[in-house]
Parts: C-alpha cells; sequence; structure tokens
C-alpha cells in the first residue's frame, strides 16, 4: 500500500504544479519566471530514487576525498554484487509491494534483540535505534519511509581479497553455526548493476557499531567508513574501518521491487548437520514459489564448502564459504 501511495502522491503533486504553470504561464512568462515553473515541475516529478541517487552521490563525493593509509589490498567495487536476502514464503507480497524496509512492514528480525530492546517492546524500540543510524548516514531526517534504505550485504568475487581475510585471520564466522544469513530467509535476490548508485555499504553491521554511538561519533564514524560504488580500485585497511568478518552490509536507498533483480540464488542448506533429503525438500518448496516471476534461479554452493574448492586460487584453503555468508551461484535452476 505504501508503495500505491507514493505514486499518487506524486502524480497529484506533478498535475497540481502543471496546472499552476498552464494557468498562471502568460503572466509567468511576462513576469520572467518560466524557470521557476519548470523547478516547480522538477520538483514534484522527484521520485525517492532521485532522492537517493543525490544521497549517494554526496557521500561518494566525501568518499573521493577521504585519504585511507593503508597497506591493505586493492578491491575493485565494481568486481561486486548486492544480495537481499529474504524468505520464499514473502514472494507473492514482494512481487505486489517491493522489498519494504522495517519502517514500512513495522517488522524486523532484530525486534526483541537484547542489545536494542532491552524491554522487549519489539519493534519500537528498534526503529528508535534505527532511525539516528539512518540519518546519520543521510546526513540529514529523511521523513518518506520509502527512501530509508532496505538492508542486504555486498559479496566481492575477487579471489584475492578473500585470500587477505583468510591470512590476517579477519573471518568471524561459524562453519558449524551456517553462514550467518539464513536467518533472513533462504533466498538471495542479486541486485542488477544500477542499483550500485542509490546504494551505500559498510564493513560491519551499521546498527551494531553505531547504534550506540552518540550522533558526534555517528557523524565521525559516516566520515571513514561508509563506502559508495565508485569507479575507481581502491586501497582498503580492514582494521582502520573495523571489519568484522563477517558480512559487509549494503544499505540500498529509495524503492527496490523484482524489475531490479538480476537473479535468484537459494541457499543450500546441505551441511554436516542436515541430511541431503532434508536439504532437498527445502530447495524443492522454495523453487516451486520462485519459478512463476519469471527470473533465472540459481542453487548456492553448500555453507561448508572450502574455499579453496569454490576458488582454486586459493590453494589449501581449510575456511569455508559460512565464514564470510558467500552464497556462491553453483547449479541453473531455470525460470
Amino acid at each position: 500500500m505504501r508503495m500505491k501511495y507514493s505514486f499518487y502522491s506524486n502524480t497529484f503533486k506533478f498535475v497540481f504544479a502543471a496546472s499552476v504553470c498552464l494557468c498562471f504561464g502568460q503572466s509567468a512568462a511576462a513576469a520572467g519566471t518560466p524557470q521557476l515553473c519548470s523547478k516547480v515541475l522538477l520538483e514534484a516529478a522527484r521520485t525517492p530514487d532521485d532522492e537517493a541517487r543525490d544521497l549517494v552521490s554526496q557521500l561518494r563525493r566525501q568518499q573521493d576525498q577521504r585519504s585511507l593509509k593503508t597497506d591493505g589490498p586493492l578491491v575493485d567495487f565494481r568486481d561486486s554484487d548486492i544480495m537481499v536476502v529474504f524468505g520464499s514464503g514473502a514472494i507473492e507480497s514482494i512481487s505486489k509491494n517491493g522489498f519494504l524496509n522495517a519502517h514500512q512492514t513495522k517488522e524486523s528480525s532484530w525486534a526483541g534483540s537484547d542489545d536494542f530492546d532491552p524491554d522487549k517492546t519489539s519493534i519500537k524500540s528498534y526503529l528508535r535505534a534505527r532511525k539516528p543510524v539512518e540519518k546519520a548516514m543521510a546526513g540529514k531526517n529523511i521523513t518518506d519511509e520509502a527512501l530509508l534504505p532496505k538492508y542486504g550485504v555486498v559479496q566481492f568475487r575477487n579471489p584475492e581479497l578473500l585470500k587477505f581475510l583468510e591470512k590476517e585471520g579477519l573471518m568471524s564466522g561459524d562453519t558449524e553455526s551456517g553462514n550467518g544469513l539464513d536467518i533472513y530467509g533462504e533466498v538471495g535476490a542479486i541486485l542488477k548493476d544500477d542499483v550500485k548508485s542509490r546504494t551505500t555499504f559498510t564493513f560491519y553491521d551499521s546498527l551494531s557499531y553505531m547504534g550506540k554511538m552518540n550522533a558526534a561519533e555517528r557523524r565521525e564514524a559516516v566520515k571513514t567508513s561508509v563506502f559508495t560504488f565508485t569507479d575507481q580500485t581502491t586501497k582498503i585497511d580492514f582494521n582502520q574501518i573495523g571489519f568484522s568478518g563477517r558480512y559487509i552490509e549494503a544499505q540500498i536507498w529509495g524503492t527496490l521491487s523484482l524489475s531490479d533483480v538480476k537473479y535468484f540464488v537459494v541457499n543450500n542448506p546441505k551441511t554436516p548437520w542436515n541430511t541431503q533429503e532434508y536439504a532437498d525438500k527445502i530447495i524443492a518448496v522454495t523453487v516451486a514459489r520462485l519459478r512463476p516471476y519469471n527470473i533465472p534461479i540459481f542453487l548456492a554452493k553448500p555453507a561448508d564448502t572450502k574455499l579453496s574448492d569454490a576458488f582454486p586460487s586459493l590453494q589449501d584453503s581449510e575456511e569455508h564459504l559460512a565464514h564470510l555468508g558467500y552464497w556462491i551461484p553453483d547449479k541453473p535452476l531455470g525460470k
């Protein structure tokens, strides 16, 4: 319903602005103010996605001025995917309303956590904790809930980066607890590259890292550790930016729908403690739910796959995909 409301609201503003310009066109032109009329029309026609791109562009300019002195690895930000994880039971709702954030759904897996909801007041405490963090990242207070971010993960495909993380002991995941992302659902929606123009990311969970900071501390954290996708290869010091190793969080600003999805990757629950029969049943139900939407579907490599098997250049690595929360497409399952 929120998406429909936003559409009608923007349409009304556009028609109203156009009517004003038509009614007063002659006098406005005579007064030399047609530019003002055009400005009103342009502002009325702007969408949350336009606002999102402006917001990320501002952060990108800050990032370009940032000086990280580091001997860390070179990271090509273009060599990556953005993935949003969800439960397949929500696919029908997503097809109608798009991917919504917690402010819109009034639901979150964080609600009720000891860290941000000690009084167990559920979603209200969670949203109160989220708001100042998102405000700090945006650099302003945002009232349009559709503009506020939807959260996902960034998956860099560069094996050399993974090799560096393993060597430096920066991977903190636990193979026995799965890959850390399956608590959010069993499907990863891999987004199209043009979504990157309105996406930021942090090398940590933004709420965990900035949620208990004061306003001044959050502003400083944003300056040093909120990144955007650039056309440059950048050196990264993972120790300096507080990389936890579990996953890289993406913040997608503006609207998000199935039209932004490149393909689905279905988590493979096959692990030493899950039988193949159990895994096959979960996969079959998930794929059946996704097929009607005509988007390519892939099965991910199992979470306990060694990095050396997933990336041959990582010779003799004993670490597993679970340590980075990586869902790497393995077998195509059609559409």
